[in-house]
């Protein structure tokens, strides 16, 4: 059986199960949330049930409330991959030390964890407390599907670079561990070696959550 597991709902409108583009989505109902967080009392015991009813079990990381999801899936003997795609911190972006220890919690997914699963080898080498569970670590890029005609030669990239020799991406939400103010101080170095022969082209959520700030700045 394969399915997937939410515990965010945004809204409280939306429906408790669906299926979307043929997978099961499970929302957990909250009494309030705070920044980011969310306080779901159901949470535990639908984990559990969701647990149950999988073969392996994927934790996105960083989620404070996943180690809950690692040690069900122990105790069921099911497989856990966790996928990290920042670095655990309650410190500012700016603030943060490379040599951070993780918390309790965070050991509990490093621990039970079949695989630990990086985008690049080199966000992997950034984290020091991974060097205790190098055997676990593989590095595995995202997938991205293309459902571009090669039949149409004016696709949404010869449109959106107009010319330009270099089109460079930022997919995400703007938020501070993604770092775009760095692509945006480095323009100026790359005016000096590519002049205006390049664009850059920006894609993610326009409305975001505890970050209104941090986009304003």
């Amino acid at each position: 059986m394969k399915s997937r597991f939410s515990q965010l709902s945004m809204k409280k409108s939306l429906a408790r199960e669906e299926s979307i583009s043929g997978v099961k989505v499970v929302r957990v109902p909250y009494l309030f949330k705070f920044h980011k967080g969310f306080l779901m009392p159901g949470f535990v015991v639908s984990t559990f049930k969701a647990v149950k009813a999988s073969d392996l079990v994927i934790i996105n990381l960083p989620e404070a409330e996943g180690f809950i999801v690692a040690l069900w899936a122990k105790i069921l003997k099911k497989r856990v991959f966790p996928s990290m795609h920042a670095r655990w911190s309650l410190l500012p972006v700016g603030q943060q030390n490379d040599r951070e220890d993780p918390s309790p919690c965070q050991q509990v997914f490093l621990l039970f964890s079949d695989n630990i699963v990086t985008l690049t080898a080199d966000f992997a080498k950034t984290l020091c407390f991974l060097k205790n569970y190098s055997k676990k670590v593989q590095s595995i890029y995202p997938i991205v599907i293309l459902r571009l005609s090669i039949k149409k030669p004016s696709s949404i990239f010869g449109k959106l670079s107009q010319k330009k020799e270099y089109l460079i991406g930022f997919i995400g939400r703007i938020a501070p561990e993604k770092g775009i103010e760095y692509l945006f101080a480095a323009i100026p170095l790359l005016q000096k070696q590519l002049g205006d022969n390049f664009k850059i082209v920006i894609a993610g959520p326009s409305q975001l959550v505890g970050e209104k700030e941090y986009q304003k700045r």
